[in-house]
Formats: structure tokens, sequence, C-alpha cells
């Protein structure tokens, strides 16, 4: 009986050790492109970049805080550019580093609106992906204003 109720502590615990260690994971933002899904992920108070295709999975653990969007014209499409000079088919922007309370009175911003003060630049040549070595640093990227193409360019140079 003893031996019992030991087992049964031992899972009891057990069962609580992996519930209070698993961080359940939040897509923040999405998109296909291509053949693509290319999904922001929360883990915790970071962002995750996870590429998936048929025959392509790849994580990229990002430098910004959480919350994370891509950035996105006046349509709702994630806003990119093309530079043929670097072999860049395409930049996106992501936004992380969410704006400070004090931040989102100074530059008058409403509550719904999803932004933030640094940016990263996620590349693609027209076979692989990845992050910029650069970042935006001290700058409002706001998730459906997107940014100015010099920020694209400055990224992908």
């Amino acid at each position: 009986m003893i031996r019992i109720k030991k087992y049964a502590v031992f899972i009891i615990l057990l069962y609580l050790f992996n519930g209070y260690c698993y961080a359940e994971k939040v897509v923040t933002d999405n998109f296909t492109f291509k053949d693509y899904e290319i999904a922001l992920v929360q883990v915790e108070e970071h962002c995750q970049l996870n590429i998936s295709s048929s025959t392509v999975k790849k994580t990229y653990p990002l430098t910004l805080t959480a919350p994370c969007h891509f950035l996105r014209d006046t349509n709702a499409e994630p806003q990119k550019y093309r530079y043929s000079d670097v072999s860049i088919e395409a930049i996106f922007v992501i936004s992380g580093n969410p704006v400070t309370k004090q931040e989102r009175e100074t530059w008058n911003l409403s509550p719904e609106m999803l932004c933030g003060m640094q940016g990263q630049g996620l590349l693609f040549d027209g076979t692989d992906f990845s992050i910029s070595k650069k970042k935006l640093n001290n700058i409002l990227l706001c998730k459906d204003k997107g940014t100015d193409e010099k920020n694209y360019w400055m990224l992908s140079h």
C-alpha cells in the first residue's frame, strides 16, 4: 500500500512539474509566401519565427521581445521589397519590443494598435530564408502602418 502511495505522489508531482515547465506557444502573426507558411510565435517573453513547407521546417529564435508582428501594407498584406543588387527577392520587417504605456501616450497611439520599438528583417533570396544581421532600434513600427522603404533597404544591405 505504501508503495502505491509513493507511486501516486510521484505521478502527481510529475504532472504538476510538467504543467509548470510547459510554456504554451502562441502564434502572434502568420502568412503564406510562395509555398511557405511563415509564423511568428511567442515563446514566453521572446519571439520565434517558424517557416515550413512540404520540404522545409525551420525555426529561428529572434532577439525581439514578444509579441511580434509582420509590418503590413494598406491592403493588410505583409509589406515587402525586392533588392536585386544584393540578391534579395523579398524582405519583410518584423516588429517587436512592444511600446510601453508612456510611449503609447507620447505617440498618441490607440490601445488596439500593435506597435513595437525594434525590428528585424526576414530575407528571402529565392531559395532560402535568413534573418538580417542588422536591426531597427528605437523606431516606432506598427503592424498595420508599414514603414519607409529606407528601413527595408538598411536591413537588407
